[in-house]
């Protein structure tokens, strides 16, 4: 077992390696979530095979399937909840801002009635919700984890030529959100150091409910605080952010072909 502990040490070691690669290579990249997630799993592996002659396999799963799967899941559920008010808060109350809220209830339901079934048991049904949650939680604290680290990686601003900002709901259909308001003036501090040189991409459609697209709103704000019209690029079509993406690729395309140097402006969240 020591022998297989010594593997999975090498192989955490081997996936830390791949995802320092990745990271310098192409930060955005969705598989440097999993490379964490692999990270952590094979540490776990390693760290029992190695000392198992200490730690009892039933007490090891049972410390797991009764003591870390609830926590973290609980840590989940709150993280979900948190962003949820935060939308709701920010942005106004809909059932796509509450939708974390929604999320992180029912996960934490689902949490409780883990816990009732037994704690300190590995029945059945625990089981079964363990094998059905392990993959979530790992993957989203993969993605939480790494979202932190993203965040905080250097980011050459004052080369870039375009700044896509991303709409989000008006209030009573004409009015900028304070949520979305903050982000536009991320966009405008970006664009600031850029010299003035960058254009500004405003995205955002309209809804059904709105009575003008997001984007011109984004447009008329900045307007407003004295940004000149020549540096701002109007995509008035897009529904959601991939599509916000989409076209606003297609303005970059027409002015700039193979531009890169582009700065996404959204909440994190």
């Amino acid at each position: 077992m020591k022998l297989l502990g010594s593997a999975f040490i090498i192989a955490s070691l081997a996936f830390a390696l791949l995802f320092t690669l990745s990271l310098f290579k192409e930060p955005r990249r969705f598989r440097n979530c999993i490379y964490i997630v692999l990270i952590i799993n094979t540490l776990l592996c390693g760290f029992y095979c190695i000392n198992e002659d200490i730690f009892d396999i039933k007490i090891y799963f049972v410390v797991i399937f009764s003591v870390i799967m609830p926590f973290l899941a609980f840590i989940a559920s709150a993280l979900f909840i948190l962003a949820g008010v935060i939308a709701v808060k920010r942005e106004g109350k809909t059932l796509a801002n509450a939708l974390g809220i929604i999320v992180g209830l029912g996960f934490m339901f689902l949490t409780v009635n883990y816990i009732l079934l037994g704690i300190g048991t590995v029945g059945k049904l625990n089981v079964l919700f363990a094998l059905l949650a392990l993959p979530f939680i790992f993957t989203f604290f993969g993605l939480f984890i790494y979202s932190q680290i993203y965040l905080f990686m250097p980011k050459s601003v004052k080369k870039c030529k375009y700044i896509i900002v991303c709409g989000s709901g008006l209030i009573g259909g004409i009015k900028v959100p304070p949520l979305l308001a903050a982000r536009i003036d991320t966009g405008a501090k970006v664009w600031l150091k850029t010299n003035k040189k960058a254009v500004i991409i405003l995205s955002g459609g309209q809804g059904s409910d709105e009575k003008l697209p997001e984007g011109l709103a984004m447009k008329n704000y900045l307007i407003e605080r004295g940004i000149p019209e020549s540096c701002l690029r109007l995509e008035d079509k897009s529904k959601n952010t991939y599509e916000n993406i989409k076209f606003s690729k297609r303005i970059i395309d027409r002015e700039a072909p193979n531009c890169d140097k582009v700065i996404f402006v959204t909440n994190n969240y």
